[in-house]
């Protein structure tokens, strides 16, 4: 089913499909017997603001002190993108200056990530300390976005806020909301922290289920957020609200609010991020509504009318079936909606993002290094190349690879496809269908195919064996990615069929598996077995690392398919490998191994253009197609060595500590990998 995009995409578009059209059944099977009064219609002879006051508590949604003291809000939020802001301007250096001096002692002798993590969490208790002093309500302080699939570790980070705010005399439990994203580990955790008297405000929040288990782990408030909806169905379908009429967001707080006053739920519902004022008009009665200064602003200094358009009358005469959640229901109504999938897990990366530019801006680098590697060689870009990396041929073409003499090989399928079409590698086809009717003799077909095909894979392996001197890559069926057990059988048995043919696995093979969490596994049984592991389909550092930390012997990030993606989504084309994400996601895991001494072999892999592999140049290996090695064999051009252990001992990183929690909200953030 992963395989298949088109049909992963559709299942879950056909199952909300049906179920919209059961509910629309529903809807005209059900008589609705109360006939709502119209809204509202008192009109206040004040501004839009003064107004809306009269409904809803205003909660200013800024970090900016100053914007604050303006407006008079009732409570105020911030967030990691927010306070990234504010700490850029000049009048709140100093809170930057204390949270860093104050991790500093606090964490003396600690790894610099420890300092910096502490760090940014004064700076949140900072902002919050001055915010508190001004608005008579409550201040939202949010838990790092990185924890948001981790319960364990969204409870402590919320325990050490709550208590950095007592150390700073302000009293919690009255004056301040842990903002948590309600993804079900982030709802789990504020199960927890509402009953140690730590109130929540559960943000990222976009749909009817997520809302639903927040209200019934009793979370002080939800934030759900009008305005990235409406981005959503916008983007989606091409229309535009922008006087918050018919608006989907508008649509999913009023149904959210009416839920919670028709079933008694105490748990406050506050809309957040808005796109224009329509919106914010169309909700007053809301609980509280969280703007921004600009929108203040706007309304401040507006006279026009404005009627109330939520309450709890109304609310008390809609009809709603009650929803049962628990861990599979929350997660299947979810993927029902799809709107509210991409935009959580987007949301996460965006404060995430915001987290980690903030942390750039606390940590101070204090290594400069040297220019790269200037040295011309006199000789053509291959010959150049082979003098700082060791060449892979990328192909399952025999006669290409006597061509050009890599000092390794790899295959994968679709290389194996086109080499069998051609009509020199056919005895290889007809030798592995052969073997397999005779070993498998009175299996079922598929079992005899099956073999057939590992023994081809074997067979061109075998082949490219004999000219390379170094070790030559043959790939698992990429369908066992998920099947740790799978994946390690079927590892075996390749590395047998070698056996079989007089090649020593060990000194000649290594065997390649897909990079997911299943197949990392599989790499740590097989490793310790003394067969090695050629990590594929590798496109994110979560992955590199996990890679290494099992004693992978060699991982291939994919240079040409990461470029793709952020081509696709962004409009730039890197022509000549300079600021490709590419080239920069495989230099970072160079870096990286280098820094940490990570024996794992860096094989940059999947090129679109020659450039990305001049850029390259000093990599451990790289894996490189007939086209580009043709190229590079006929330019003279001079090449610069760009990687070295040098230069990736002065970088500076922070070490990743992975488990399957860690790796998985590491994935979820890396939208392209």
């Amino acid at each position: 089913l992963n395989e298949d995009a088109m049909a992963t995409e559709k299942l879950a578009e056909g199952i909300r499909k049906f179920a919209a059209a059961s509910i629309e059944l529903e809807t005209i099977i059900r008589k609705n017997h109360y006939k709502p009064s119209p809204r509202g219609i008192r009109n206040i002879p004040m501004n839009q603001l003064e107004a809306l006051q009269q409904y809803t508590k205003i909660v200013a949604d800024t970090g900016d002190i100053e914007a604050i003291k303006k407006f008079k809000p009732v409570d105020a939020t911030t967030n990691p993108s927010l306070i990234l802001s504010a700490s850029k301007l000049p009048a709140y250096k100093h809170l930057v200056s204390e949270a860093v001096e104050y991790a500093k002692s606090e964490a003396k002798g600690s790894p610099v990530k420890a300092i910096v993590s502490l760090a940014m969490d004064r700076l949140a208790v900072n902002f919050g300390v001055e915010i508190a002093k001004i608005v008579p309500g409550v201040v939202s302080t949010e838990v790092d976005a990185r924890l948001s699939f981790d319960t364990e570790a969204t409870v402590a980070k919320a325990r050490s806020l709550v208590k950095m705010y007592k150390e700073r005399g302000v009293n919690p439990t009255k004056k301040v909301l842990i903002k948590i994203a309600s993804t079900w580990e982030g709802i789990k955790a504020a199960e927890i922290l509402e009953k140690e008297g730590i109130h929540c405000n559960m943000t990222l929040l976009f749909s009817m289920c997520q809302a639903v288990a927040c209200a019934e782990v009793g979370a002080t408030l939800v934030s759900p957020f009008v305005g990235r909806i409406m981005d959503w169905y916008a983007a989606k379908e091409g229309k535009v609200w922008k006087d918050g009429k018919g608006d989907p967001g508008v649509e999913s707080v009023t149904k959210i609010y009416n839920y919670y006053k028709k079933f008694g739920y105490k748990t406050i519902v506050m809309g957040a991020s808005f796109r224009n004022k329509g919106q914010i008009i169309e909700l007053a009665g809301c609980d509280k509504l969280t703007i921004g200064p600009k929108f203040l602003k706007e309304m401040n200094e507006c006279k026009e009318p404005l009627m109330k358009r939520l309450s709890k009358s109304f609310a008390e005469i809609e009809e709603f079936d009650k929803i049962c959640l628990d861990k599979k229901t929350f997660r299947l109504m979810l993927n029902e909606d799809a709107m509210a999938t991409e935009k959580l897990a987007e949301g996460i990366r965006k404060f995430a993002a915001a987290s980690i530019e903030l942390e750039t801006i606390i940590r101070k680098n204090h290594y400069k290094p040297s220019p790269r590697g200037i040295r011309n060689i006199p000789m053509n870009q291959l010959e150049a190349l082979q003098q700082y990396t060791k060449i892979v041929a990328d192909t399952g073409d025999i006669e290409a690879i006597k061509k050009f003499k890599p000092v390794d090989a790899t295959t994968n399928p679709s290389l194996i496809l086109s080499a069998s079409k051609l009509p020199a590698y056919k005895h290889l086809v007809s030798e592995a269908v052969e073997y397999a009717k005779s070993e498998a003799k009175g299996s079922p077909v598929k079992a005899i195919v099956s073999l057939a095909m590992d023994r081809l894979a074997v067979n061109f392996g075998v082949e490219i064996a004999k000219i390379v001197p170094g070790v030559v890559s043959t790939e698992v069926d990429a369908r066992l990615s998920f099947d740790t057990e799978a994946t390690v059988a079927k590892a075996r048995s390749l590395v047998k069929m070698y056996k079989e043919r007089g090649v020593n696995p060990t000194k000649k093979v290594l065997i390649k598996i897909a990079s997911t969490w299943e197949g990392i596994k599989a790499a740590e049984i097989l490793e310790k077995e003394g067969i090695h592991c050629n990590m594929t389909l590798l496109f994110s550092m979560c992955q590199a690392v996990a890679c290494a930390e099992v004693g992978a012997t060699l991982v291939s990030p994919f240079v040409g398919r990461i470029m793709d993606w952020y081509a696709a989504k962004e409009g730039k084309v890197w022509k000549d490998g300079k600021g490709d994400p590419g080239v920069e996601s495989v230099t970072k895991i160079y870096n990286y191994y280098k820094k940490f001494g990570y024996k794992t072999i860096v094989m940059g892999a999947s090129f679109r253009n020659k450039g990305q592999i001049i850029e390259l140049a000093g990599c451990d290996k790289l894996t490189i197609g007939p086209k580009f090695l043709k190229e590079m064999n006929e330019c003279k051009e001079p090449l610069m060595k760009r990687l070295s252990k040098s230069f990736a001992e002065i970088e500076e990183f922070d070490k990743i500590c992975l488990d399957k929690k860690t790796f998985r909200l590491m994935l979820n953030e890396d939208a392209m990998a």
